[in-house]
């Protein structure tokens, strides 16, 4: 397939599809993410958006952003314990107020010659046919370099490709791993039952260096926030 952007979160598995898309010929013309307005901050993550920024930079791609509103905290359908960081409200946007936004978005990039987009998904079905719906209304198709692969394997190619992650998101239960680094030494301090690449949204991290960057990331840590069984690590540019 030709021309296609990568669904960007920030975290190793967008890197990785970056990769392996690449290494299958595919051609990779930019990088889509999605950024909570006013906040200014990555969707789920909670990364804020010079922190991605930085990221297209070192990777010499440009960056395409999906603005999507502050939920309603008076609408209990809004609820989502996976929220930015200082958000006023945990929650994320309903599906139909996403949908209408991704579509604008889709729309002028498929016109300006965009065939589809990749996306770090491994096994999850159910989200995956969600995304090949959405793209196809915007005439679009998926692309899902990871799928079917091992999440232990996987970890380990990223390292193997000089990739370093900080964990900026986890569960409170796997509090410990917050602000760790997704290295050789990662997987023995996961507890049993916890996919090792997060896949079933047990944490999240940035990636602040890999051999595609031009340079690595300097960030600072910042607070932290629990909320809603979850725990945030805020990151600056340093």
């Amino acid at each position: 397939m030709g021309r296609l952007l990568v669904s960007w979160s920030g975290g190793k598995d967008s890197l990785l599809a970056l990769v392996c898309a690449r290494q299958a010929g595919h051609h990779i013309v930019g990088l889509l993410t999605t950024v909570s307005e006013p906040l200014g901050r990555v969707t789920m993550h909670g990364v804020r958006r010079e922190l991605v920024q930085a990221q297209a930079k070192a990777l010499g791609l440009p960056l395409f952003e999906a603005s999507l509103p502050v939920p309603d905290p008076a609408n209990p359908r809004d609820r989502c314990p996976l929220c930015p960081v200082d958000a006023p409200q945990a929650g994320l946007v309903p599906n139909t107020t996403y949908e209408e936004v991704m579509r604008a978005t889709l729309k002028p990039l498929a016109q300006a010659g965009v065939e589809g987009v990749v996306f770090g998904d491994i096994y999850l079905e159910d989200l995956r046919r969600f995304r090949e719906s959405l793209l196809a209304r915007a005439g679009l198709a998926g692309v899902f370099p990871l799928w079917g692969a091992q999440p232990t394997e996987l970890l380990r190619e990223f390292s193997d490709q000089g990739g370093k992650a900080l964990v900026v998101c986890c569960r409170q239960d796997l509090a410990s791993l917050l602000a760790t680094h997704t290295d050789n030494g990662f997987l023995a301090k996961l507890p049993p039952g916890v996919d090792p690449c997060g896949e079933n949204g047990e944490f999240h991290t940035f990636v602040f260096a890999h051999a595609s960057f031009s340079k690595p990331i300097s960030f600072k840590l910042g607070e932290t926030v629990t909320r809603d069984g979850f725990i945030w690590q805020d990151v600056r540019l340093a």
